[in-house]
């Protein structure tokens, strides 16, 4: 009677240490998912800024992003999942068993060998079964006292679980700052279609035309209506056309872009272009 009990003992000690050794493999690859969500989450507002105006570009990245999240939606969330939850029996006690064997020089391969003995061996087969209970006894008291649970090494889940805390205050923190930027983003690959059909969109600069006394600066100010814009340029003329500067310009808080010219020697034209649109 001891041993049966000492035997449901190690059984349910081998089903708790299956059991978290499953819950730590969910949790270290959900948080691979939770990472990329995260990545794409802070990185789009930049793929908005650099193509949001290209069509092929737009939904080459909606295509790409979703892609990436079925794929790893599927291997890193609903497989571990579904093997936490539909399988709990898998993998067997025996293998389970032979796992802890590797990691605990106490019990070898021997604990593996008596759950399989006694598991196959009838009890019509007196002599044979005494033997196989009383092999598991001699195994079966060295393990109650060995912590299996605790030999579940977290080390990836608390490195992940750290990369991702740190992933997702960046992206509070970005998102405090630059709401519009992460909402189109969002958007963007959300609803790919939703920005094709848009207000015509102006940009008025000022000033216009402008006369500066060489040595002197000038400060030039674009602000762009009817659609909501993260990114320009300003492009600067020299000797009629014959080369150019290309300036990226970001807006400020009230959607204004600025630049300032300073020491101006030579005269020179300027526009300020949004996509294909530029400014008269």
């Amino acid at each position: 009677m001891q041993t049966k009990e000492q035997y449901n003992q190690v059984l349910q000690q081998l089903k708790a240490y299956r059991l978290r050794l499953k819950v730590v493999y969910f949790l270290e690859h959900a948080l691979v998912l939770l990472l990329m969500m995260a990545a794409i989450f802070i990185l789009l507002p930049f793929a908005h800024a650099l193509g949001g105006h290209d069509v092929v570009f737009k939904w080459l990245t909606f295509v790409l992003v979703w892609a990436a999240l079925g794929y790893a939606g599927f291997f890193y969330f609903i497989k571990p999942l579904y093997h936490l939850i539909a399988r709990p029996n898998s993998p067997s006690l025996d293998k389970v068993a032979l796992d802890l064997g590797e990691k605990f020089p106490q019990v070898k391969d021997e604990l593996s060998n008596a759950i399989q003995i006694v598991q196959q061996v009838k009890p019509a087969e007196k002599a044979t079964y005494a033997l196989a209970w009383a092999a598991f006894s001699r195994i079966a008291t060295r393990c109650l006292s060995l912590p299996f649970k605790k030999s579940i090494s977290t080390s990836v889940l608390k490195k992940r679980l750290g990369a991702f805390v740190g992933a997702l205050s960046l992206c509070l923190v970005g998102y405090t700052y630059f709401p519009g930027h992460f909402a189109a983003g969002l958007s963007w690959i959300s609803h790919p279609l939703k920005q094709m059909d848009q207000p015509e969109r102006m940009i008025r600069v000022t000033p216009g035309n402008a006369d500066v006394i060489r040595g002197q600066a000038l400060e030039i100010q674009a602000k762009v209506t009817g659609q909501k814009v993260f990114k320009a340029t300003l492009l600067a003329s020299y000797d009629k056309g014959k080369y150019t500067d290309e300036i990226p310009l970001l807006p400020d808080q009230d959607n204004l872009f600025h630049y300032r010219f300073e020491n101006i020697n030579d005269p020179f034209s300027y526009q300020i272009t949004v996509g294909k649109d530029k400014s008269a």
